[in-house]
């Protein structure tokens, strides 16, 4: 499959092995992606008759994930307000069971988005369990994003001219949601910074202040250019500026690797030599 190929996903069985029997896979929950990852590692044939139960207010929304919903991956939909749900959710499930399908549930009932390695199993999973005694509940473990694809990706705050429409967020809180809903990692590029802070009239120190400094694993030094109405541009063609080491002192400690940045109209050696010179006292 696309997605086994994609990310070098494997399952390992340990206690049980693959077998034409209804079961229920009851895994974590840390993405949208989680069912696509047991599913590519089920043999062919009973992938074909393995369903993933899911939130309908999620996948019922907009008519792509509609349709891959219903059409593609044949997912049990439940509704998972109890003032509006229609059908009984155990029972949902145990049908799908009695007609010979097996199941992918995550009893957490949403996705662990907290520094918790595991979040409460919701009651269903007990209730599920009770009203079908005969079928076989199989746990499953997903390991993170590093044990995928090998290494863990870095989220790293970009420089932009635009202020971005409709945002109720500002960076500083947009990346501090987003690291703490996927666990990431941060590269911190301080010139970027440096520029959306100019471009856009806020406080690089209090952005500091506000994202999980303590996940930050890389450190991005560059340098650019003035350009119309007095904005910058972040271009890697230019010496690091003076604000950009001076935020460098508040942004270091000790677990982040410092990478200077230059990308073309290449100064003397010496020039480099000495901004990694500056670098280095501000650590």
């Amino acid at each position: 499959m696309f997605t086994k190929a994609l990310t070098g996903v494997r399952m390992l069985w340990i206690g049980c092995a693959p077998a034409a029997t209804v079961r229920v896979y009851y895994a974590n929950h840390n993405s949208h992606g989680d069912f696509a990852l047991i599913w590519s590692c089920l043999p062919d044939d009973l992938r074909a008759r393995t369903r993933p139960v899911a939130g309908a207010d999620y996948w019922l929304k907009g008519r792509l994930r509609t349709y891959v919903a219903e059409r593609v991956i044949r997912a049990v939909l439940i509704d998972r307000n109890p003032e509006t749900r229609t059908q009984d959710p155990i029972k949902q499930m145990a049908d799908v069971l009695d007609h010979g399908d097996s199941l992918i549930v995550f009893p957490e009932g949403t996705r662990n988005t907290t520094e918790e390695t595991l979040l409460r199993f919701k009651s269903g999973i007990y209730h599920l369990a009770a009203a079908c005694p005969d079928t076989e509940f199989v746990p499953v473990w997903i390991e993170n994003a590093r044990r995928v694809i090998g290494s863990a990706p870095l989220l790293e705050n970009v420089a932009t001219l635009l202020d971005p429409p409709m945002s109720d967020w500002s960076e500083s809180e947009w990346i501090r949601r987003v690291a703490n809903a996927t666990r990431c990692e941060l590269l911190l590029d301080l010139h970027n910074l440096h520029a959306n802070a100019t471009n856009f009239g806020f406080s690089a120190e209090s952005f500091l202040r506000e994202i999980p400094i303590d996940r930050v694993r890389m450190i991005h030094l560059a340098g650019g250019r003035r350009i119309e109405g007095d904005r910058i541009l972040d271009d890697h063609l230019h010496e690091v500026p003076d604000p950009v080491f001076a935020l460098l002192a508040n942004a270091i400690h000790e677990n982040a690797d410092i990478i200077l940045e230059r990308d073309g109209n290449y100064p003397r050696f010496e020039t480099l030599l000495g901004e990694l010179d500056r670098a280095r006292l501000a650590a």
